[in-house]
């Protein structure tokens, strides 16, 4: 009884406190329009519903399947609260705050099951409360519809899990693969980047152990003539688009790269197989569970799609920096090398003296778990992984955004407290030290007044255009529509215009499509096109456009304002 009594009092304060920031973001002048990837994912939400309100089971699985960009976790948890709430952006980011709020039970869960003592349990969620609401960053994105919080969830019980499993193997093996496969699932360089961690992790608990895994596994792709065809063909296919033109055309590197995955997970699985035979499958049982349970799941699915691959590739390899435009060129000074350290350890908090708190107490855990070789400690495991995350991300992509690490931050300071609570046994010195960072954080918190970086959509007027559409599309939206898009492809207003018509069309039963050449590929089941800009383009745009797709179109409507332009085409069909 004490424990779910203790519970509900630890959560009190954390949902009171998000109550007030769900205040604060309901006042956000634009909360349906929700920036590029949460546009883009709202509309891909609504194929799901469609196909689940048409009975279309292929349809549904096929949108699960054909995810090579994005997973589609969010939106499988978004149907039923669409459903429940209806169809509008507030939707989206109450899941958000519902990923925040879950942060708060599993860390309880964490502190008790490490701790024995409900009173740590308690003041261990207790801190990290006030320290999690002195993130301005956390808190914007909290009010978004993106990735980063639900990230930090899976992040946070990945590492938990993986650490129970270190602790009893077999036990505990399916929540570590099953938190990891979840972690995947929300964001694809999640999930790898995480399985490389697990690699460095293993190297460093054992290495003559892990050398000696590695060393058995070269082994066997040198022992076998099937094996050794294998790794040739690999290797042929890898180097093939570097000296014939004609592998570099298209999408043929890339389907390259799939075959070349293919081959390597057929040669995993044999291993695999093997090993689990082998005499010796106990003294290597570690490694056959982690390969089995946690790298396999990952590689069946990405493989599952030819494009996964490379476009999970083409994400990590994307050259982009925080505050440069696209096609600037970014030096690499110090600065872009420290970048993510500098975000983490001082620009995600509210006040430097936290930041500088919680980078101390990060350098004795890394320090204590060195030294005394406590590799089985919660706390340094987490900061292990937080910090091997920051120095990947660094080093593997030179994709520099702050809110690639947004997601490090509850399992950042789950790791101080918990080494806090290890440097600081005696209640006497450790409760008074803590109610100190409390209190401060308290004060320091920016939750308490209203800002306008709670509002994620921003709160300039520059929806103008998108608005028009959503206003005078209604009468235009039937049948099965090609939207031709003026909005230039950089142009925020781009996926806000395609957010707009696939609610429109959700709304009215139409179906609307945004990709030109499915389009042309199916275009004798299109009824229409509707051309939106900024600007109308009159009889030369439907000369233009009769000619682009092989059609006679004739002009039904036209709506034209200062805001913008719909003009509505029916194709003609012989």
């Amino acid at each position: 009884m004490r424990t779910p009594l203790v519970l509900i009092l630890s959560l009190g304060y954390p949902l009171y406190l998000l109550l007030q920031l769900w205040g604060l973001s309901s006042l956000c002048p634009y909360p349906d329009f929700l920036s590029w990837d949460g546009d883009l994912r709202f509309v891909t939400t609504l194929k799901f519903l469609k196909a689940l309100e048409s009975f279309d089971g292929l349809g549904f699985l096929g949108l699960i399947l054909d995810s090579p960009t994005w997973p589609v976790l969010r939106n499988l948890f978004s149907i039923p609260f669409f459903y429940a709430m209806g169809v509008k952006g507030e939707t989206e980011i109450l899941l958000t705050y519902l990923s925040f709020f879950s942060l708060f039970p599993l860390s309880f869960f964490l502190f008790h099951s490490l701790r024995k003592k409900l009173s740590d349990a308690f003041l261990g969620v207790s801190l990290l409360t006030p320290l999690l609401f002195s993130s301005p960053p956390f808190l914007l994105y909290t009010s978004s519809p993106m990735l980063e919080v639900q990230g930090s969830f899976f992040f946070l019980l990945s590492v938990f899990s993986f650490h129970r499993f270190l602790n009893f193997h077999f036990h505990k093996i399916l929540p570590a693969a099953l938190s990891i496969f979840l972690l995947y699932q929300t964001k694809y360089p999640y999930g790898y980047i995480f399985l490389f961690l697990i690699f460095l992790f293993l190297f460093y608990e054992n290495p003559p152990e892990f050398i000696g895994f590695v060393k058995r596994g070269l082994k066997f792709l040198i022992s076998d003539t099937l094996n050794r065809t294998a790794l040739i063909a690999m290797t042929l296919l890898i180097f093939l688009p570097r000296f014939l033109t004609f592998f570099k055309q298209g999408k043929s590197p890339r389907y390259l790269l799939f075959l070349t995955g293919l081959i390597g997970i057929s040669i995993l699985l044999k291993f695999v197989g093997k090993e689990s035979r082998s005499e010796e499958r106990t003294r290597f049982e570690t490694y056959q569970l982690v390969l089995k349970f946690f790298f396999l799941p990952v590689l069946v699915w990405t493989l599952s799609h030819p494009d996964r691959l490379g476009s999970s590739g083409g994400t990590i390899s994307h050259v982009q920096m925080e505050g440069f435009q696209v096609g600037v060129e970014i030096v690499r000074d110090w600065k872009y090398w420290i970048f993510f350290l500098k975000t983490l350890g001082m620009d995600v908090w509210f006040s430097p003296f936290l930041g500088w708190t919680i980078s101390g107490i990060q350098i004795l855990i890394l320090i204590h778990g060195f030294l005394r070789k406590r590799v089985r400690s919660l706390a340094f495991v987490l900061s292990l992984f937080v910090w091997l995350s920051v120095l990947g991300l660094t080093f593997l992509t030179p994709n520099h955004q702050a809110r690639h690490v947004y997601h490090l931050i509850p399992a950042l300071l789950v790791s101080s407290i918990l080494g806090g609570m290890e440097f600081l046994s005696p209640y006497l010195v450790r409760v008074p030290i803590f109610i100190g960072i409390w209190i401060f954080s308290i004060l320091s918190q920016p939750v308490l007044s209203l800002r306008p970086y709670l509002c994620f959509g921003g709160v300039i007027p520059i929806y103008g255009t998108p608005i028009f559409f959503e206003k005078n599309l209604s009468p235009m939206m039937q049948g099965k529509i090609f939207l031709f898009s003026k909005m230039p492809e950089e142009h925020l207003n781009h996926a806000d215009t395609e957010l707009v018509f696939a609610r429109k069309a959700y709304e009215f039963g139409a179906e609307v499509e945004f990709s030109e050449r499915k389009f042309l590929r199916n275009i004798d089941s299109f009824q229409k096109i509707i051309s939106a800009g900024k600007v109308c383009g009159g009889e030369a745009e439907k000369e233009f456009l009769e000619k682009r797709v092989g059609k006679t179109l004739l002009s039904e409507m036209k709506i034209e304002s200062e805001e913008g332009c719909l003009e509505s085409y029916h194709l003609i069909i012989y």
